[in-house]
Parts: C-alpha cells; sequence; structure tokens
C-alpha cells in the first residue's frame, strides 16, 4: 500500500513524521493520514514525496521499479542506473503516447531542449 511505503521509506531516511512533513510544507497530521491510508497525496506532494525519499514515483505507487523494452535496466527503487529513470515514450506520427510519469520526464526535457513539433497525449 501507498502509505505503508512511505512510512517505510520515512523512516528509512531517519524522519520523523513532522520533519518530512516540514520538508513537504504540509501539515504532520496529513503525513499521519497518508500513512495510516485515511488520506492519499495531491499529484505534487506525490512528486515531492518521491524526491525527499529518493525512489521513483512509479515506485511509491505501486512498489515495482519501472519497466521498459528500451535496454534499460533498474535498482531496487526504480531509477534506471542507465539513463536516470527514463523511458523513451512511443511515437506515433508527430504524437508521443505518454503511458508513464517516467515519460512524461522523458517528453518535458526533450521539449525544453529545444525540439519541436510533438505533441503528448
Amino acid at each position: 500500500m501507498l502509505g505503508e511505503r512511505i512510512g517505510a521509506l520515512r523512516r528509512s531516511k531517519g524522519l520523523s513524521q513532522a520533519e518530512l512533513a516540514q520538508k513537504l510544507g504540509i501539515s504532520a497530521s496529513a503525513m499521519g493520514m497518508y500513512e495510516q491510508g485515511r488520506r492519499e497525496p495531491a499529484i505534487q506532494t506525490l512528486v515531492a514525496l518521491s524526491r525527499e525519499l529518493g525512489v521513483t514515483t512509479d515506485y511509491l505507487l505501486t512498489g515495482k521499479p519501472l519497466q521498459s523494452g528500451n535496454g534499460c535496466s533498474y535498482d531496487s527503487n526504480g531509477f534506471c542506473t542507465r539513463c536516470g529513470g527514463c523511458k523513451q515514450p512511443s511515437l506515433s506520427g508527430n504524437v508521443y503516447q505518454i503511458g508513464s510519469v517516467g515519460e512524461l520526464f522523458w517528453f518535458a526535457r526533450y521539449v525544453n531542449n529545444g525540439n519541436t513539433g510533438a505533441n503528448a497525449v
């Protein structure tokens, strides 16, 4: 479960609920509710949690590393040991099919590097 993974990762980092909550700019009460499964974090909080805890959002949500067919291999935290956790999304015409958060980050970097003429769906 998401809450159990958040709690386990937080404890492995040696952080209290209050300390992690402060880093994320949320209340300690909200953090406790996330860990108890009584509330789910907003997507922005989920991304911030993954960064603070040193795992991918895919790992936080599923407990499994990212999977891809592009030759990448992933460590126990779900990060790619070859390219940093990104999987290039599939291209159909000039439209990229985004299927995961990792692919979304890849696309954002692709566009930020000056590539144009592609749309994400």
